[in-house]
């Protein structure tokens, strides 16, 4: 519990100390979490499974749930995105810009993958490439309904990244009324 609390699904094994718990101190000591069975090895009934490096255990259940969003992140990652997508569109969009070919790459890839991560620290145009995205497949589908869904660990977050969002697309004098 004290991994779930701290929003991880295993416990790292080397960060125990920090759990001031006794008990399972006494049974790394012992060797006793050898005995548990390594993740994804054959079926064993038991509640905890360990990593095959032994430096991590989770509880069954949270163990199997990590691999089955795992999967189907790949698969969503994989596969092709229902949409059109005009190469015109974000040609022109990036016309006149210079040192955007990563950013280029990523809406190309966004519009053409059902699963797209964006990632990158302060300043990198995280917001500046998604807002540019939104308005290449608005551009590509004009008569669809297009529906983007944007993740954030909390409600505080998610308000930021559509606020941010929002005044990138009037910087950008990107307008649409479907956004």
């Amino acid at each position: 519990s004290f991994a779930l609390g701290k929003k991880h699904t295993c416990l790292d094994l080397e960060r125990v100390g920090e759990l001031g718990d006794s008990v399972l101190e006494r049974l790394i000591a012992d060797g006793g979490l050898e005995q548990l069975p390594v993740a994804g090895a054959a079926e064993d009934p038991h509640p905890l499974l360990r990593s095959d490096c032994g430096h991590y255990i989770w509880m069954r259940k949270y163990f199997h749930y990590e691999q089955s969003v795992a999967a189907r992140l790949r698969r969503m990652a994989m596969s092709t995105s229902a949409f059109a997508f005009d190469e015109a569109s974000l040609e022109e969009r990036f016309a006149d810009l210079e040192d955007t070919d990563e950013q280029k790459h990523a809406v190309r890839l966004a519009c053409t993958r059902r699963l797209a991560i964006i990632t990158g620290g302060p300043g990198t145009g995280k917001t500046w490439t998604v807002a540019n995205l939104i308005q290449v497949l608005l551009d590509s589908n004009p008569d669809d309904d297009i529906r983007i869904g944007l993740a954030a660990p909390t409600g505080k977050a998610a308000y930021r990244v559509h606020e941010s969002l929002q005044d990138a697309m009037e910087n950008l004098h990107l307008d649409d009324e479907r956004f």
